[in-house]
Protein backbone atom coordinates (compact mmCIF):
# COMPACT_ATOMS: atom_id res chain seq x y z
CA UNK A 1 0.00 0.00 0.00
CA UNK A 2 1.39 3.00 -0.77
CA UNK A 3 0.72 6.21 1.22
CA UNK A 4 0.57 9.54 -0.05
CA UNK A 5 0.89 12.57 1.89
CA UNK A 6 -1.19 15.07 1.65
CA UNK A 7 -0.08 18.59 2.65
CA UNK A 8 -2.98 20.74 3.60
CA UNK A 9 -0.52 24.31 3.07
CA UNK A 10 2.34 25.78 1.57
CA UNK A 11 3.85 27.39 4.92
CA UNK A 12 7.07 26.08 5.18
CA UNK A 13 8.29 29.10 7.55
CA UNK A 14 7.85 32.01 5.54
CA UNK A 15 8.62 35.47 6.33
CA UNK A 16 5.75 36.84 5.49
CA UNK A 17 3.73 35.74 8.29
CA UNK A 18 6.41 36.32 10.72
CA UNK A 19 6.57 39.87 9.00
CA UNK A 20 2.71 40.19 9.55
CA UNK A 21 2.85 38.88 12.95
CA UNK A 22 5.54 41.42 14.01
CA UNK A 23 4.16 44.35 12.22
CA UNK A 24 0.47 43.75 14.21
CA UNK A 25 2.33 43.73 17.06
CA UNK A 26 3.97 46.93 16.25
CA UNK A 27 0.76 48.75 15.96
CA UNK A 28 -0.77 47.24 19.25
CA UNK A 29 2.68 48.30 21.26
CA UNK A 30 2.01 52.01 19.76
CA UNK A 31 -1.14 52.35 20.25
CA UNK A 32 -0.79 51.17 24.24
CA UNK A 33 1.86 53.59 24.62
CA UNK A 34 1.28 57.12 23.26
CA UNK A 35 3.84 59.55 22.91
CA UNK A 36 3.22 62.67 24.16
CA UNK A 37 4.05 64.33 20.64
CA UNK A 38 0.96 62.52 18.77
CA UNK A 39 -2.19 61.24 19.54
CA UNK A 40 -2.10 57.69 18.51
CA UNK A 41 -4.78 55.75 17.11
CA UNK A 42 -7.51 57.82 18.86
CA UNK A 43 -7.75 61.03 20.34
CA UNK A 44 -7.19 59.98 24.14
CA UNK A 45 -10.73 59.80 24.87
CA UNK A 46 -11.86 57.41 28.10
CA UNK A 47 -13.84 54.92 26.91
CA UNK A 48 -15.70 55.14 30.37
CA UNK A 49 -16.71 59.03 29.17
CA UNK A 50 -19.14 58.85 26.26
CA UNK A 51 -20.29 62.16 26.51
CA UNK A 52 -16.66 64.13 26.34
CA UNK A 53 -16.49 67.11 24.95
CA UNK A 54 -13.17 68.40 24.96
CA UNK A 55 -13.26 71.86 26.34
CA UNK A 56 -11.00 75.24 26.17
CA UNK A 57 -10.81 75.13 29.90
CA UNK A 58 -10.16 71.40 30.56
CA UNK A 59 -8.73 72.06 33.66
CA UNK A 60 -11.99 72.87 35.74
CA UNK A 61 -13.51 69.95 37.90
CA UNK A 62 -15.91 71.21 39.88
CA UNK A 63 -18.33 74.32 41.23
CA UNK A 64 -19.12 75.69 44.44
CA UNK A 65 -22.16 78.01 45.63
CA UNK A 66 -21.79 81.02 47.74
CA UNK A 67 -25.00 82.94 49.78
CA UNK A 68 -24.96 86.54 50.28
CA UNK A 69 -27.95 87.52 52.16
CA UNK A 70 -29.48 90.69 53.29
CA UNK A 71 -30.82 91.16 56.14
CA UNK A 72 -30.47 94.82 56.70
CA UNK A 73 -33.90 96.32 57.60
CA UNK A 74 -33.70 99.56 54.94
CA UNK A 75 -30.81 99.12 52.86
CA UNK A 76 -30.70 97.47 49.32
CA UNK A 77 -27.78 96.40 47.48
CA UNK A 78 -27.28 96.70 43.81
CA UNK A 79 -24.49 94.37 41.85
CA UNK A 80 -22.15 96.93 40.08
CA UNK A 81 -19.27 94.21 39.12
CA UNK A 82 -17.53 91.48 39.14
CA UNK A 83 -13.77 90.93 38.92
CA UNK A 84 -14.35 87.98 36.77
CA UNK A 85 -17.11 88.38 33.86
CA UNK A 86 -18.20 85.36 33.59
CA UNK A 87 -19.59 85.23 37.83
CA UNK A 88 -22.50 87.41 38.55
CA UNK A 89 -25.49 86.76 41.28
CA UNK A 90 -28.51 84.98 40.68
CA UNK A 91 -31.34 85.28 40.89
CA UNK A 92 -30.89 88.67 40.55
CA UNK A 93 -28.57 91.75 40.47
CA UNK A 94 -30.68 93.30 43.72
CA UNK A 95 -30.79 92.02 46.90
CA UNK A 96 -33.78 93.71 48.85
CA UNK A 97 -33.35 94.28 52.62
CA UNK A 98 -34.97 91.90 55.10
CA UNK A 99 -33.83 88.47 53.28
CA UNK A 100 -33.27 89.50 49.53
CA UNK A 101 -30.07 87.11 48.58
CA UNK A 102 -27.54 86.59 45.49
CA UNK A 103 -25.98 83.08 44.83
CA UNK A 104 -22.22 83.14 42.73
CA UNK A 105 -21.09 79.65 41.57
CA UNK A 106 -17.42 79.69 41.43
CA UNK A 107 -15.34 77.11 39.74
CA UNK A 108 -12.92 75.26 41.36
CA UNK A 109 -9.65 74.76 39.26
CA UNK A 110 -7.29 71.63 38.93
CA UNK A 111 -4.69 73.42 41.00
CA UNK A 112 -4.12 76.52 43.12
CA UNK A 113 -6.75 79.32 43.95
CA UNK A 114 -9.95 80.80 42.05
CA UNK A 115 -10.69 84.08 43.25
CA UNK A 116 -13.27 86.75 42.39
CA UNK A 117 -14.25 90.40 43.90
CA UNK A 118 -17.90 91.45 44.29
CA UNK A 119 -18.77 94.62 44.14
CA UNK A 120 -22.70 96.39 45.21
CA UNK A 121 -23.77 99.67 45.61
CA UNK A 122 -25.63 99.85 48.81
CA UNK A 123 -29.13 102.44 48.27
CA UNK A 124 -30.96 103.57 51.20
CA UNK A 125 -34.66 103.53 51.25
CA UNK A 126 -35.10 106.25 48.98
CA UNK A 127 -32.47 104.74 45.84
CA UNK A 128 -29.84 107.17 46.71
CA UNK A 129 -26.52 105.58 47.10
CA UNK A 130 -24.91 105.85 50.49
CA UNK A 131 -21.51 104.03 49.52
CA UNK A 132 -20.22 100.67 48.70
CA UNK A 133 -19.90 96.87 49.77
CA UNK A 134 -17.24 94.56 48.54
CA UNK A 135 -15.83 91.32 48.67
CA UNK A 136 -14.05 88.55 47.27
CA UNK A 137 -14.78 84.91 47.17
CA UNK A 138 -12.36 82.07 46.68
CA UNK A 139 -11.92 78.15 45.92
CA UNK A 140 -8.64 76.34 46.59
CA UNK A 141 -8.04 72.47 45.26
CA UNK A 142 -5.18 71.53 47.62
CA UNK A 143 -2.72 68.38 48.06
CA UNK A 144 -4.88 65.39 47.58
CA UNK A 145 -8.13 66.37 45.77
CA UNK A 146 -9.33 68.66 48.99
CA UNK A 147 -11.33 71.45 48.08
CA UNK A 148 -11.63 74.74 50.62
CA UNK A 149 -13.47 77.77 50.19
CA UNK A 150 -13.59 81.33 51.67
CA UNK A 151 -15.03 84.46 51.63
CA UNK A 152 -12.63 87.24 53.16
CA UNK A 153 -11.77 91.31 51.81
CA UNK A 154 -14.84 92.06 53.35
CA UNK A 155 -15.31 96.09 53.20
CA UNK A 156 -18.04 98.78 53.28
CA UNK A 157 -18.13 102.81 52.66
CA UNK A 158 -22.10 102.58 54.21
CA UNK A 159 -22.08 103.24 57.33
CA UNK A 160 -24.18 101.03 60.28
CA UNK A 161 -23.54 97.91 57.84
CA UNK A 162 -22.07 94.81 59.38
CA UNK A 163 -21.31 91.19 58.23
CA UNK A 164 -20.77 88.00 59.58
CA UNK A 165 -19.41 84.47 57.05
CA UNK A 166 -20.23 81.43 57.76
CA UNK A 167 -18.63 78.46 55.51
CA UNK A 168 -19.80 79.72 52.38
CA UNK A 169 -22.80 82.33 53.65
CA UNK A 170 -22.38 85.53 53.82
CA UNK A 171 -24.88 87.57 56.18
CA UNK A 172 -25.11 91.12 55.81
CA UNK A 173 -26.78 93.05 58.32
CA UNK A 174 -28.10 96.89 60.14
CA UNK A 175 -27.03 97.20 63.45
CA UNK A 176 -26.87 100.36 65.08
CA UNK A 177 -26.82 102.64 62.25
CA UNK A 178 -26.91 106.26 62.14
CA UNK A 179 -29.79 107.80 61.42
CA UNK A 180 -29.99 109.60 58.38
CA UNK A 181 -32.07 112.93 58.85
CA UNK A 182 -33.31 112.84 55.08
CA UNK A 183 -34.29 108.95 55.27
CA UNK A 184 -36.30 109.87 58.36
CA UNK A 185 -37.12 112.93 58.80
CA UNK A 186 -40.11 112.86 60.64
CA UNK A 187 -39.54 111.24 63.48
CA UNK A 188 -38.35 112.33 67.29
CA UNK A 189 -35.22 110.57 68.63
CA UNK A 190 -35.09 112.29 71.40
CA UNK A 191 -31.30 113.13 71.47
CA UNK A 192 -30.98 109.57 69.98
CA UNK A 193 -28.38 109.14 67.41
CA UNK A 194 -29.07 105.34 66.48
CA UNK A 195 -31.79 103.72 64.94
CA UNK A 196 -31.81 101.11 67.65
CA UNK A 197 -31.65 103.04 71.17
Amino acid sequence: MDYEQVQISNFQGSKVGVILILFILLVIITCAFPTGQRNNCRNNVPDFVPDFVPDDDSNILATRTFNIINNTTSRTFVFISSSRPEVTPTPSAVMSPGGGFNQYELRVVESGVYRVTIRYDVRNVNGASVGSFQFRLNTRRSGLGGISTSIDEVSTTATGINWSINGTTLTITQLGATIDPVEYPCEDYRGCNQILC
